[in-house]
Protein backbone atom coordinates (compact mmCIF):
# COMPACT_ATOMS: atom_id res chain seq x y z
CA UNK A 1 0.00 0.00 0.00
CA UNK A 2 3.05 2.55 1.24
CA UNK A 3 4.26 2.08 -2.43
CA UNK A 4 1.31 3.29 -4.13
CA UNK A 5 0.69 6.07 -1.89
CA UNK A 6 4.12 6.69 -3.21
CA UNK A 7 3.01 6.11 -6.88
CA UNK A 8 -0.24 8.22 -6.48
CA UNK A 9 2.12 10.82 -4.61
CA UNK A 10 4.40 11.57 -7.03
CA UNK A 11 2.50 10.99 -10.05
CA UNK A 12 -0.29 12.93 -8.71
CA UNK A 13 -0.16 15.64 -6.01
CA UNK A 14 3.91 16.53 -5.80
CA UNK A 15 3.42 18.75 -8.52
CA UNK A 16 0.89 20.63 -6.79
CA UNK A 17 2.06 20.89 -3.84
CA UNK A 18 4.52 24.07 -3.85
CA UNK A 19 1.69 26.04 -4.82
CA UNK A 20 -1.31 24.31 -2.74
CA UNK A 21 0.88 25.00 0.30
CA UNK A 22 1.48 28.71 1.52
CA UNK A 23 4.98 29.45 2.73
CA UNK A 24 4.28 29.61 6.48
CA UNK A 25 3.84 25.75 6.83
CA UNK A 26 7.61 24.82 6.82
CA UNK A 27 7.40 20.73 7.52
CA UNK A 28 6.89 17.91 4.84
CA UNK A 29 8.27 20.28 2.25
CA UNK A 30 11.12 20.01 0.42
CA UNK A 31 14.10 23.11 0.75
CA UNK A 32 12.32 23.54 4.46
CA UNK A 33 12.94 22.89 7.87
CA UNK A 34 12.42 23.39 11.48
CA UNK A 35 15.72 25.82 11.47
CA UNK A 36 13.84 27.85 8.49
CA UNK A 37 11.00 28.55 11.20
CA UNK A 38 12.71 29.39 13.47
CA UNK A 39 14.88 31.89 11.30
CA UNK A 40 11.54 33.33 10.52
CA UNK A 41 10.01 34.01 13.65
CA UNK A 42 13.85 35.57 15.23
CA UNK A 43 14.56 37.43 11.96
CA UNK A 44 10.97 39.05 12.14
CA UNK A 45 11.12 39.93 15.93
CA UNK A 46 14.69 41.62 15.60
CA UNK A 47 13.35 43.60 12.26
CA UNK A 48 10.10 44.80 14.01
CA UNK A 49 11.95 45.90 17.36
CA UNK A 50 15.09 47.64 15.10
CA UNK A 51 12.22 49.44 13.97
CA UNK A 52 9.31 51.46 15.45
CA UNK A 53 7.77 48.65 17.49
CA UNK A 54 7.79 48.56 21.13
CA UNK A 55 6.95 44.68 21.74
CA UNK A 56 5.98 41.76 20.36
CA UNK A 57 3.59 39.16 21.42
CA UNK A 58 4.68 35.94 20.65
CA UNK A 59 1.78 32.84 21.02
CA UNK A 60 2.05 29.19 20.38
CA UNK A 61 -0.56 27.20 20.01
CA UNK A 62 -0.98 23.46 20.28
CA UNK A 63 -3.57 21.56 18.35
CA UNK A 64 -5.44 19.24 21.01
CA UNK A 65 -5.03 15.31 18.83
CA UNK A 66 -4.28 17.35 15.59
CA UNK A 67 -3.88 14.65 13.37
CA UNK A 68 -6.27 12.48 14.78
CA UNK A 69 -8.90 15.17 14.50
CA UNK A 70 -9.15 15.55 11.20
CA UNK A 71 -12.54 15.24 9.73
CA UNK A 72 -13.01 13.73 6.78
CA UNK A 73 -15.33 15.57 5.25
CA UNK A 74 -13.54 19.15 5.59
CA UNK A 75 -10.48 17.29 4.37
CA UNK A 76 -12.44 16.07 1.17
CA UNK A 77 -13.96 19.15 0.55
CA UNK A 78 -10.60 20.93 0.68
CA UNK A 79 -8.76 18.04 -1.92
CA UNK A 80 -11.93 19.61 -4.09
CA UNK A 81 -11.43 22.77 -4.54
CA UNK A 82 -7.69 21.90 -5.70
CA UNK A 83 -6.58 20.77 -9.14
CA UNK A 84 -5.79 17.48 -8.14
CA UNK A 85 -7.51 14.89 -10.09
CA UNK A 86 -10.83 14.27 -9.14
CA UNK A 87 -10.29 10.40 -9.64
CA UNK A 88 -7.58 10.75 -7.11
CA UNK A 89 -9.64 12.63 -4.61
CA UNK A 90 -12.27 9.79 -4.93
CA UNK A 91 -9.10 7.80 -4.25
CA UNK A 92 -7.92 9.71 -1.26
CA UNK A 93 -11.75 9.41 -0.17
CA UNK A 94 -11.93 5.56 -0.35
CA UNK A 95 -8.51 5.58 1.43
CA UNK A 96 -9.76 7.47 4.70
CA UNK A 97 -12.89 6.18 5.33
CA UNK A 98 -13.90 2.42 6.01
CA UNK A 99 -11.09 2.20 8.43
CA UNK A 100 -11.36 0.26 11.72
CA UNK A 101 -8.48 -0.67 14.53
CA UNK A 102 -8.08 -2.97 17.37
CA UNK A 103 -5.96 -3.58 19.91
CA UNK A 104 -3.95 -7.20 21.06
CA UNK A 105 -2.19 -7.49 24.41
CA UNK A 106 -0.69 -10.97 24.95
CA UNK A 107 -3.12 -12.65 22.84
CA UNK A 108 -5.95 -10.65 24.30
CA UNK A 109 -8.03 -8.69 21.54
CA UNK A 110 -10.27 -5.72 21.73
CA UNK A 111 -12.84 -5.32 19.61
CA UNK A 112 -12.80 -3.26 16.35
CA UNK A 113 -13.57 0.37 16.65
CA UNK A 114 -14.50 2.56 13.25
CA UNK A 115 -12.22 5.36 12.79
CA UNK A 116 -14.47 8.23 11.47
CA UNK A 117 -11.71 10.72 11.14
CA UNK A 118 -7.67 11.41 11.78
CA UNK A 119 -5.31 11.14 9.11
CA UNK A 120 -3.69 7.75 9.37
CA UNK A 121 -0.04 8.65 10.75
CA UNK A 122 2.63 6.52 9.06
CA UNK A 123 1.67 7.11 5.77
CA UNK A 124 2.61 8.31 2.95
CA UNK A 125 -0.63 10.90 2.31
CA UNK A 126 -1.04 11.97 6.61
CA UNK A 127 1.45 14.50 6.30
CA UNK A 128 -0.15 15.71 2.83
CA UNK A 129 -3.60 15.80 4.12
CA UNK A 130 -3.02 17.34 7.46
CA UNK A 131 -1.00 20.56 5.67
CA UNK A 132 -3.46 20.97 3.78
CA UNK A 133 -6.13 20.81 6.93
CA UNK A 134 -4.88 23.61 8.10
CA UNK A 135 -3.39 25.08 4.83
CA UNK A 136 -6.19 28.00 5.53
CA UNK A 137 -5.51 28.79 8.80
CA UNK A 138 -3.82 32.51 8.62
CA UNK A 139 -3.66 35.41 10.39
CA UNK A 140 -6.24 37.97 10.37
CA UNK A 141 -3.72 40.91 9.81
CA UNK A 142 -1.02 39.61 7.38
CA UNK A 143 -0.01 43.38 6.69
CA UNK A 144 1.39 43.60 10.33
CA UNK A 145 1.62 39.90 11.80
CA UNK A 146 2.99 36.58 10.54
CA UNK A 147 1.99 32.66 11.23
CA UNK A 148 4.89 30.11 11.16
CA UNK A 149 3.80 26.67 11.53
CA UNK A 150 5.43 23.08 11.64
CA UNK A 151 3.02 20.38 11.03
CA UNK A 152 0.47 21.32 14.33
CA UNK A 153 3.37 23.41 16.03
CA UNK A 154 1.59 27.05 15.43
CA UNK A 155 3.37 29.96 16.58
CA UNK A 156 1.79 34.08 16.13
CA UNK A 157 3.84 37.09 16.32
CA UNK A 158 2.42 40.55 16.50
CA UNK A 159 4.42 43.47 17.00
CA UNK A 160 2.81 45.96 20.02
CA UNK A 161 3.12 49.62 18.34
CA UNK A 162 1.71 53.25 19.09
CA UNK A 163 -1.36 51.49 20.85
CA UNK A 164 -1.62 48.79 17.95
CA UNK A 165 -2.09 45.33 19.16
CA UNK A 166 -4.23 43.12 17.35
CA UNK A 167 -3.09 40.09 19.52
CA UNK A 168 -6.14 39.21 21.11
CA UNK A 169 -7.70 39.26 17.76
CA UNK A 170 -5.57 36.77 16.19
CA UNK A 171 -6.42 34.49 18.97
CA UNK A 172 -10.06 34.50 17.93
CA UNK A 173 -9.02 34.20 14.80
CA UNK A 174 -7.50 30.84 15.83
CA UNK A 175 -10.71 29.67 18.14
CA UNK A 176 -13.05 30.38 15.28
CA UNK A 177 -10.94 28.15 13.04
CA UNK A 178 -10.99 25.57 14.91
CA UNK A 179 -14.32 25.60 15.89
CA UNK A 180 -15.65 25.48 11.95
CA UNK A 181 -13.01 22.68 11.29
CA UNK A 182 -14.49 20.97 14.01
CA UNK A 183 -10.60 20.46 15.82
CA UNK A 184 -9.93 21.85 19.36
CA UNK A 185 -7.08 24.14 20.69
CA UNK A 186 -4.53 22.50 23.84
CA UNK A 187 -5.88 25.09 25.90
CA UNK A 188 -3.03 24.09 28.81
CA UNK A 189 -0.31 23.85 26.66
CA UNK A 190 -1.22 27.75 24.92
CA UNK A 191 1.56 30.41 25.76
CA UNK A 192 2.20 34.33 25.42
CA UNK A 193 5.74 35.78 25.73
CA UNK A 194 6.60 39.02 25.31
CA UNK A 195 9.73 39.70 23.53
CA UNK A 196 10.82 43.33 24.02
CA UNK A 197 14.19 45.21 23.00
CA UNK A 198 14.98 49.24 24.35
CA UNK A 199 11.54 50.03 24.59
CA UNK A 200 10.73 51.91 28.09
CA UNK A 201 6.43 51.44 27.35
CA UNK A 202 5.27 49.41 29.61
CA UNK A 203 4.43 45.70 28.20
CA UNK A 204 0.88 44.97 26.61
CA UNK A 205 -1.74 43.32 29.24
CA UNK A 206 -1.37 39.55 29.81
CA UNK A 207 -4.20 38.02 27.25
CA UNK A 208 -6.88 36.65 29.27
CA UNK A 209 -6.64 32.47 29.46
CA UNK A 210 -3.13 32.53 28.07
CA UNK A 211 -0.24 32.25 30.92
CA UNK A 212 2.65 34.61 29.80
CA UNK A 213 5.93 33.54 29.97
CA UNK A 214 9.50 34.79 29.82
CA UNK A 215 10.57 32.13 27.50
CA UNK A 216 9.28 29.72 24.85
CA UNK A 217 10.28 26.39 23.69
CA UNK A 218 9.82 27.01 19.78
CA UNK A 219 10.43 23.73 17.67
CA UNK A 220 13.08 22.70 20.80
CA UNK A 221 14.82 25.79 21.22
CA UNK A 222 14.56 28.23 23.90
CA UNK A 223 13.64 31.32 23.20
CA UNK A 224 13.66 34.14 25.32
CA UNK A 225 11.63 37.31 26.16
CA UNK A 226 15.37 38.93 25.17
CA UNK A 227 15.81 38.04 21.73
CA UNK A 228 19.54 39.07 22.18
CA UNK A 229 19.51 36.45 25.64
CA UNK A 230 20.18 32.71 24.82
CA UNK A 231 21.29 31.23 28.88
CA UNK A 232 18.53 29.32 28.83
CA UNK A 233 19.15 27.80 25.46
CA UNK A 234 23.00 27.41 25.85
CA UNK A 235 22.04 25.53 29.67
CA UNK A 236 19.58 23.24 27.94
CA UNK A 237 22.15 21.92 25.62
CA UNK A 238 24.99 21.94 28.00
CA UNK A 239 22.71 19.71 30.20
CA UNK A 240 21.80 17.15 27.45
CA UNK A 241 25.51 17.24 26.24
CA UNK A 242 26.44 16.32 29.66
CA UNK A 243 24.05 13.29 29.87
CA UNK A 244 24.92 12.15 26.53
CA UNK A 245 28.93 12.12 27.12
CA UNK A 246 28.05 9.48 29.95
CA UNK A 247 26.79 7.42 27.06
CA UNK A 248 30.23 7.69 25.22
CA UNK A 249 31.85 7.16 28.36
CA UNK A 250 30.25 4.06 29.05
CA UNK A 251 30.66 2.53 24.98
CA UNK A 252 34.55 3.14 25.95
CA UNK A 253 34.48 1.63 28.46
CA UNK A 254 33.57 -1.69 26.92
CA UNK A 255 36.24 -0.82 24.41
CA UNK A 256 34.71 1.04 21.47
CA UNK A 257 37.22 2.07 18.71
CA UNK A 258 37.98 5.57 18.33
CA UNK A 259 36.71 5.38 15.02
CA UNK A 260 33.22 4.28 16.81
CA UNK A 261 33.53 6.68 19.47
CA UNK A 262 33.65 9.65 17.00
CA UNK A 263 31.10 8.44 15.02
CA UNK A 264 28.98 8.52 17.99
CA UNK A 265 30.33 11.91 19.80
CA UNK A 266 29.00 13.47 16.12
CA UNK A 267 25.82 11.51 16.40
CA UNK A 268 25.16 12.05 19.95
CA UNK A 269 26.86 15.58 20.75
CA UNK A 270 27.74 17.42 17.51
CA UNK A 271 23.83 17.22 16.15
CA UNK A 272 22.49 18.55 19.60
CA UNK A 273 25.00 21.90 18.82
CA UNK A 274 24.14 22.02 15.48
CA UNK A 275 20.35 22.09 15.56
CA UNK A 276 19.48 26.03 15.32
CA UNK A 277 22.67 27.09 15.91
CA UNK A 278 21.88 29.64 12.67
CA UNK A 279 19.48 31.19 15.21
CA UNK A 280 20.89 31.23 18.71
CA UNK A 281 25.15 30.75 17.34
CA UNK A 282 25.49 34.40 18.11
CA UNK A 283 25.55 33.13 22.27
CA UNK A 284 28.98 31.55 21.08
CA UNK A 285 30.49 34.87 20.82
CA UNK A 286 29.99 35.66 24.75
Amino acid sequence: MRLFERIVFKKEISSELKQLIKSDQFAYKEGTSATDALIMCHHKWLNWLDGDVDHVRVISFDLKKAFDSVSHNIICKKLEKTNINPYVINWIRNFLTDRRQRVIVNGIETNYVDINKGVPQGTVLGPFLFSLMINDLTVKDPNNNILVKFADDMTVSAPVKNNYDSAVAEVDNIEKWTETNRMSLNLDKIWEMVVSGKSTNPLPEPITGIERKTWLKLLGTTLQNDPNCWDLQVNNLISKASSRMHILRICRSYGYSKKKLTILFDALIISLFSYGIEVWGSALEK
